[in-house]
């Protein structure tokens, strides 16, 4: 429900159409990569933040927090020594 609140904020979709042309795309995608960490599907999420970032490399910001959630899932699952 909340995502879908933030989601079609009007102003989110206005400026984004008025100002940046096609960058909702990318968004939409990032979006989408957020929902598949939630869910926790790393592979998922990896595979359409890859889509998301060869479609447009202002997505690039995101970068270091899709890299921070992977390493820290990965450290998690091999041997448990990372935060829960």
């Amino acid at each position: 429900e909340v995502f879908l609140i933030i989601l079609l904020q009007p102003a989110i979709v206005l400026v984004d159409h008025g100002h940046f042309g096609y960058s909702v795309i990318p968004l939409g995608l990032v979006l989408w990569t957020l929902v598949f960490c939630l869910e926790d599907h790393p592979a998922v999420a990896t595979a359409v933040f890859s889509l998301a970032l060869s479609y447009d490399w202002t997505v690039v910001c995101f970068s270091p927090v899709v890299a921070i959630y992977l390493v820290r899932n990965a450290l998690h699952r091999k041997g448990g020594a990372g935060p829960a």
